[in-house]
């Protein structure tokens, strides 16, 4: 296991005017031992570029990167005692799956009998042990991800980098494969950074969860507190499936907000941090969870209905714009009926119009 800490991290790219571009901006946090962290965000945020410094594949421009309690900026990639799994799963054609392996021990001055110990442990982890004969073309794609897992995992390394490695599989396999890392991280209680855009992946696997956009942290967090405390209006709108509904409302000086077709008057926790913001247009947030409905003669029909089996969505259209409501499938929804919209003071979020933070 290995703790890993970043110091002021940036990477910063020239373009042909000689501009400093950042692909990561003073990057700050902690990995704590045996801890599966996930880099959250979408393409271009930095997280990829964040993963290749630690593995030394790209050189930092800034700060340190700390492997316990070693600065390791300068040190060679063979010596950092880091596995990395890629999204391709790069095995040698011509290789089994044993030999695919063992590939990269070979040269490590182990016995032959210790690397074969090595490489039937692995494969009994990974549950491929039926298959160490077999060249990957004759493998699922998943099989091979396995494999591909099964090359760092005989490594036995400090540190695992895992940089969108479901990416290829199709949606069945993404679920059996996140079981399958999940359950490794339990059983080897490793040190894991994971990189994705899909946020599902990081709810699922992460201890902790590190949200980036533009190259910059947006917030740290527990996946629970990630999604019921966003710090702002891109982790709120990155995080959940659907995503929060995000509506411009105008803040009254009697301390309610205008949301759907109902007038809300907040908590006095809100007020208390508001008082700057009366009479100003700000940012409602609120889960599509959340919301309440009943039929109304005087409500709002819904624009579209979705059935997706174990819940369905609604889409309304409001004067503060499109809101989606999510409910449990045995509601009986027709969507020729009107409903009233209920929300609870108490599960609503309050943004800044300006520059998006949380109030």
């Amino acid at each position: 296991m290995a703790y890993l800490e970043f110091k002021n991290i940036s990477k910063v790219y020239f373009d042909n005017r000689d501009t400093e571009n950042y692909a990561v901006r003073q990057a700050n946090f902690t990995v704590e031992e045996g801890e599966l962290v996930v880099f959250v965000g979408p393409s271009g945020c930095g997280k990829s570029t964040l993963l290749r410094m630690i593995a030394g594949l790209e050189d930092i421009s800034e700060g340190e990167i700390i492997l316990d309690e070693r600065v390791i900026n300068e040190v060679e990639v063979s010596k950092r005692a880091i596995a990395m799994v890629f999204q391709d799963y790069a095995l040698y054609p011509h290789m089994s799956v044993g030999d695919n392996l063992g590939f990269g021990l070979e040269n490590s001055k182990m016995k032959k009998n210790d690397i074969e110990e090595k490489i039937d442990q692995s494969l009994n982890v990974l549950e491929l042990g039926d298959l160490k004969e077999r060249l990957p073309k004759q493998l699922s794609g998943g099989q091979r991800q396995r494999v591909a897992l099964g090359r760092a995992l005989v490594k036995n390394p400090k540190l695992f980098l895992l940089d969108e490695p479901l990416s290829n599989l199709d949606a069945r396999l993404r679920v059996q494969t996140r079981k399958l890392i999940s359950d490794l991280h339990n059983k080897l209680q490793a040190t894991m950074i994971y990189v994705t855009h899909d946020q599902i992946e990081a709810m699922t696997l992460g201890d902790k969860i590190v949200v980036m956009n533009r190259g910059v942290i947006q917030q740290i967090g527990t996946p629970e507190e990630i999604y019921r405390e966003p710090k702002n209006t891109f982790v709120a709108n990155f995080i959940g499936t659907p995503s929060m509904n995000l509506m411009k409302s105008n803040f009254n000086e009697s301390g309610s907000i205008e949301l759907g077709n109902a007038e809300i008057q907040l908590p006095n926790n809100v007020l208390e941090r508001a008082n700057d913001y009366f009479g100003k247009e700000v940012i409602v947030g609120i889960r599509p969870e959340e919301i309440e409905l009943s039929i109304d003669q005087a409500g709002l029909k819904p624009a579209l209905i979705e059935y997706l089996g174990s819940e369905n969505l609604l889409y309304f259209d409001t004067p503060q714009g499109e809101l989606i409501v999510k409910v449990h499938k045995s509601s009986k929804l027709q969507s020729d009926n009107n409903y009233q919209l209920k929300f609870n003071p108490e599960k609503l979020y309050i943004f800044d119009k300006q520059n998006g933070s949380r109030i």
